[in-house]
């Protein structure tokens, strides 16, 4: 009797999913930018300070930006770990760059 091997399970590609958020990001970045304007983050190296209270003063100025959901939805899926992200400061205490 033959027997053959159990399929494996298939699972969801994180990769795509991370990859599809970062474009989603980009396309509403670039809309903004396309309209004179731009994310409060945007030429301003506070967000990915090495100072965490530097990271939570700015974090509140995420709040009113247009790309706060695809932001937060691209940190997510890139399981970002390090600066703030759509409000967020996403860097474990005690680690620096």
């Amino acid at each position: 009797m033959m027997t053959t091997a159990p399929r494996p399970r298939e699972r969801p590609n994180a990769n795509a999913d991370a990859d599809a958020a970062m474009r989603a990001l980009g396309n509403a970045l670039l809309s903004l930018l396309e309209r004179d304007q731009a994310p409060p983050c945007a030429l301003d190296d506070r967000w990915t300070s090495d100072d965490h209270t530097t990271r939570a003063d700015v974090a509140k100025h995420c709040q009113p930006c247009p790309l706060l959901d695809p932001c937060d939805t691209a940190a997510t899926a890139t399981k970002a770990r390090f600066g703030t992200w759509a409000g967020i400061d996403r860097t474990p205490r005690g680690r620096t760059t």
